[in-house]
């Protein structure tokens, strides 16, 4: 199993906006995903951040370079990183 792990910086003066973005096009969008498993989405003071696990590496990658924000958009990407999941509890 693979984890992406995605930090977005927030416009604060938007904040309403980027979790409307959230609910109705991105979570959509990634449960739809292949190789989708489950993902948390969790944000605080203009920071977000979302670990989405995929069960290959290919999968996860597919997801990590497909994803973008428009640079007027509410959210703006920070990094995008696929780690291989060592253990869950």
């Amino acid at each position: 199993m693979y984890a992406v792990l995605v930090t977005v910086r927030i416009d604060q003066s938007r904040s309403q906006e980027a979790m409307d973005d959230l609910a109705t096009m991105v979570v959509p969008t990634t449960k739809a995903t292949p190789g989708f498993i489950r993902g948390t989405w969790f944000s605080g003071e203009g920071t977000g951040h979302a670990m989405v696990l995929f069960d290959t590496r290919e999968h996860a990658d597919q997801m990590a370079a497909r994803h973008a924000t428009p640079p007027d958009g509410p959210v703006q990407i920070e990094s995008i990183r696929t780690y291989e999941v060592r253990a869950e509890a």
